[in-house]
């Protein structure tokens, strides 16, 4: 159970930056 909470924890984390990445890529474009 903690195992999964710290897992889901740690991709949220790795979602987020790739989500900041895709959007500042996307703004330079502009």
């Amino acid at each position: 159970m903690l195992i999964n909470i710290h897992y889901s924890q740690v991709l949220r984390k790795q979602t987020a930056l790739l989500t900041n990445a895709k959007v500042r890529s996307f703004f330079r474009k502009f």
